[in-house]
């Protein structure tokens, strides 16, 4: 039947109807997010754009985007934080998030953070110019990095990939504290764990001593 009509195309290649469906659905969503006549409900291209970036720096897939923009809508009005925002959709996306951490076991390896130090991040968050920061020692950051470090060193010793887990409250400034010097580190939120998955503590990052 295909090869009748040349104006028809090749067989298999053209979009079938769900995707079609799913892609009016991610049109509408971006459309009411850019043109919602509720401007706190509006989000602008630069914006999605932020969290779709960091979204990506830290690996997270951004295929299902009509499920980001889905929680991007819920989010809008109650802050302006795109940082914030950001880390709603990663617990939105659970699964996707969770996905590369799964060991062939079909656990989860993970160090925790101890609750001193996610009590001294959480404590320490200041808004500056509405946005959230972290505003530590340098000394007290770089003690937190080297106790990461060393878990993460244990990990690796032990032939998982690096994951810390913390509080929801903590993570984003964790992980910009340690990024820098130790980029393959994955941090994730006890909120961004899907309920299937099961965790296998390798120990908890105790901070380190003061030199």
């Amino acid at each position: 039947m295909c090869g009748k009509n040349k104006h028809m195309g090749h067989c298999g290649r053209r979009p079938g109807l769900g995707k079609t469906i799913a892609l009016i659905g991610v049109v509408v969503l971006l459309l009411n997010l850019l043109t919602h006549k509720n401007a706190e409900r509006r989000m602008s291209i630069g914006e999605i754009q932020k969290v779709l970036q960091n979204l990506l720096r830290e690996r997270v897939a951004i295929r299902n985007l009509e499920r980001i923009l889905e929680i991007l809508s819920d989010y809008v009005t109650i802050t302006k934080d795109l940082d914030l925002v950001t880390e709603y959709v990663r617990q939105g996306l659970a699964r996707t998030v969770c996905s590369d951490y799964v060991g062939a076991d079909g656990k989860m390896h993970v160090m925790t953070l101890a609750p001193d130090i996610e009590q001294d991040i959480v404590g320490s968050v200041q808004e500056i110019h509405g946005v959230s920061r972290a505003v530590l020692e340098p000394g007290h950051i770089q003690r937190i990095i080297s106790s990461t470090a060393r878990a993460v060193e244990k990990m690796v010793s032990l032939g998982y990939q690096p994951v810390i887990v913390c509080a929801a409250q903590a993570r984003r400034f964790l992980k910009r504290m340690v990024e820098r010097q130790l980029p393959n580190v994955a941090v994730l939120s006890f909120n961004e764990i899907e309920p299937s998955v099961t965790l296998e503590s390798e120990g908890t990052v105790i901070l380190a001593d003061a030199s």
